[in-house]
């Protein structure tokens, strides 16, 4: 049986699951990593490499890419970021472990040291909530738009953000 400490550690993975669902991108970890991060699991010593991988996500994110740009500094707050992060890293650490790159006390680890990171961040699971679709939504305004219709998504991102909030089917 699982504790409540371990649904809450995993929970967060559900939001990115969902957000993958409904996302024209195809999540393949292989891909990712090595996109994102030029990262080949069947290198050699890819299983002592791929925590390098891990501390960029749990330290870097999306946070960095929001300093970077200038889109919704008037919207988002750093927590917001936060929050999308936190979802991204524990479907990262659960296709590292299914890929046999961790071993499963170093992904616990991992996962509940990011649960801590959220209690300590967030107030309630509903103020997380609110935070990750705001951040999820700014990474998608960014990363899934067209050029010429970023900024017509920028001026509706409340409107866009409550069909995002309303249409998720997830609970924490």
């Amino acid at each position: 049986m699982i504790s409540k400490e371990e649904r809450f550690a995993l929970a967060f993975a559900k939001f990115e699951e969902e957000r993958l669902e409904n996302s024209v991108e195809v999540y393949d970890v292989e891909n990712y990593l090595d996109e994102e991060f030029y990262f080949n699991v069947n290198e050699p010593n890819a299983s002592t490499k791929v925590y390098h991988v891990i501390k960029k996500v749990w330290t870097e994110g999306i946070l960095e890419l929001f300093i970077k740009n200038s889109i919704l500094t008037d919207k988002l707050e750093v927590k917001d970021l936060v929050a999308l992060d936190s979802t991204r890293f524990v479907k990262l650490v659960l296709e590292v472990l299914k890929l046999q790159l961790i071993s499963e006390e170093e992904a616990w680890g991992l996962l509940f040291l990011n649960a801590q990171r959220i209690q300590d961040s967030f107030k309630s699971t509903k103020e997380f909530k609110n935070a990750y679709f705001k951040g999820a939504l700014f990474y998608d305004i960014l990363f899934k738009s067209e050029e010429e219709t970023r900024g017509e998504k920028v001026q509706n991102f409340d409107t866009l953000l409550k069909t995002l909030q309303q249409s998720s089917k997830v609970e924490l």
